[in-house]
């Protein structure tokens, strides 16, 4: 017989040997036990984790001639030929290249037929979110009335692009990422039949690097096979075969950061770099290396953390050394500069760049440090000598320059008009405040005139916070007023006690208040 890999060799051929997905499979025993089998059944979660493996078997054990219990027997005519792929009665479709109208209706064809020599005519198709929409559309009719002897079993790692309208018709089975240590107990039992030497902390990294997918886990294994003598896997031959990068370099790295060594920073970028290895895969793994010392400082143990006894020690050990909020920023950042490491023309210098602002993390404020200033009654507002952002100083002392920069030039030449107070030369101040300070323009613009005569302007206002920032900033209305009318003219604004009580006790206005006065601004339009 011809050489196998191990991933074929070691496929489930029972439900108890399929790993990490009981949930699946003791619902697919009972429904074998109570002859309750269903028409069409959809098996959704992460590459390598048995989806069609746990179809195949599911095939062979509805379809066995000598079944042993919910099991197939694996020795009949039927479930031999399934295990090799040659069934007529069950047929494997590729859903990327059998997508369009026309593969459907063919299949619609097809499900005419009776079985060969099972029981039931059987189609897997995989990658089934790759189907077309009009291929979903022409496959509703037979799902919603499958003849008897038919039974639809659809993979796909992607559900959210399946229709509502087909999810509706089909069981569905959601698989899970497979525990590293059952990973690990599967690899150990391969490699002990295979006559495979290898120790528990290549085990480790293998598994590690399979992320949750039994079939990725087995190729990597295989991989290392290939890569080693005499069947001896060695964990410094896995290392330089899969291009990983020693859990002592992020240690090394980490303590570099913490310790704002600039040179330690650049040397071990540099090794990385010259060593061949991917740096987006290198500063994710990275990210991945913070977020379990994290878990190590907080918990206070590094018993969670699937790493080797040796490192585990370690990990405690700068844990111990660590700032939680150091910790937690240094997650924050790496994880906002992860999307443009794509993008990058020049990945290195990002990364050199994010690493060397982690060395300034002093720098920054502790959010919780701030709201602690922050007053928590309004009664406690501090007083603020600040200036206005977007009135100069300088111009604001200056009465001549406020004269020109506000008065227009028909202004200039109808002067004796506009010192005549009335209500259409002040709406035509308000426009020309526009134009200097918006800021300034909004306040005024949110009171009510009630009055004018031929020196002054009386206003009501009914919100409390406008008419606090108007007299706050009474000194700078005063010298846009003189410099517009070329006289002196009177702003008096009145806090309406009617409407004040509507709007003073608002949560929004009350957060706005004491953030300015602890920041000392103001609000910019």
């Amino acid at each position: 017989m011809s050489y196998q890999v191990i991933s074929r060799k070691w496929r489930p051929q029972t439900f108890e040997e399929v790993i990490g997905q009981t949930h699946v499979t003791e619902t697919l025993v009972n429904a074998i036990k109570s002859h309750r089998i269903g028409q069409a059944y959809i098996f959704s979660g992460p590459r390598g984790t048995g989806k069609t493996s746990t179809a195949r078997l599911f095939a062979k054990a509805v379809n066995c001639q000598h079944p042993q219990g919910h099991n197939p027997c694996n020795e009949c005519v039927n479930c031999r030929e399934i295990t090799d792929g040659r069934s007529m009665d069950v047929l494997e479709i590729d859903g990327a290249s059998n997508r369009g109208i026309e593969d459907i209706k063919s299949i619609r064809e097809m499900v005419k037929y009776p079985p060969t020599r099972g029981k039931f005519r059987i189609y897997i198709i995989d990658e089934f979110h790759q189907i077309t929409r009009d291929g979903f559309n022409a496959l509703l009719k037979t799902l919603e009335e499958p003849p008897p002897h038919v039974i639809f079993i659809f993979a796909t790692t992607e559900l959210n692009k399946v229709p509502p309208t087909i999810l509706s018709r089909c069981q569905r089975f959601e698989f899970r990422r497979i525990p590293s240590k059952d990973i690990m107990e599967r690899l150990k039992t391969i490699c002990e039949n295979e006559k495979i030497t290898i120790d528990e902390e290549s085990l480790l990294l293998i598994t590690k690097k399979g992320d949750g997918s039994m079939r990725d886990s087995q190729s990597i294994l295989e991989q290392a096979v290939a890569f080693s003598t005499d069947n001896q896997i060695r964990y410094d031959k896995i290392v330089d075969l899969l291009g990983i990068v020693h859990d002592e370099v992020f240690v090394a790295l980490t303590e570099a950061v913490l310790n704002k060594d600039v040179n330690a920073i650049l040397d071990q970028i540099r090794n990385v770099s010259n060593g061949g290895h991917d740096l987006p895969e290198f500063i994710r793994n990275f990210s991945a290396f913070i977020r379990d010392l994290y878990i190590v400082k907080v918990t206070g143990t590094a018993e969670k953390i699937e790493t080797t006894d040796t490192m585990k020690q370690v990990m405690k050990k700068l844990a111990d050394t660590s700032d939680e909020h150091a910790l937690i920023q240094m997650l924050s950042l790496i994880h906002n500069i992860l999307p443009q490491l794509s993008n990058s023309s020049n990945v290195r210098l990002l990364i050199e760049s994010l690493l060397l602002k982690l060395t300034r993390m002093d720098d920054l404020v502790d959010l919780n440090k701030i709201l602690e200033k922050i007053p928590r009654l309004s009664g406690s507002r501090p007083q603020s000598n600040i200036r206005s952002p977007l009135v100069n100083p300088e111009r604001s002392m200056n009465h001549d320059s406020h004269t020109s920069s506000l008065k227009p030039e028909s202004a200039q030449k109808e002067e004796k008009v506009l010192r005549d107070l009335n209500q259409g030369s002040w709406d035509r101040f308000l426009k020309e405040v526009k134009k200097e300070s918006p800021r300034i323009s909004s306040l005024l613009s949110a009171v009510t005139v009630t009055s004018i005569n031929e020196h002054s302007v009386k206003a009501d206002c009914g919100e409390s916070f406008t008419f606090q920032q108007i007299e706050r900033n009474k000194e700078i209305i005063q010298k846009l007023l003189d410099g517009f009318f070329k006289e002196k003219i009177t702003l008096r604004v009145t806090l309406n006690k009617e409407t004040e009580h509507q709007t003073k006790d608002k949560p929004l206005e009350k957060g706005v208040h004491n953030v300015l006065n602890v920041f000392e601004g103001d609000i910019v339009q």
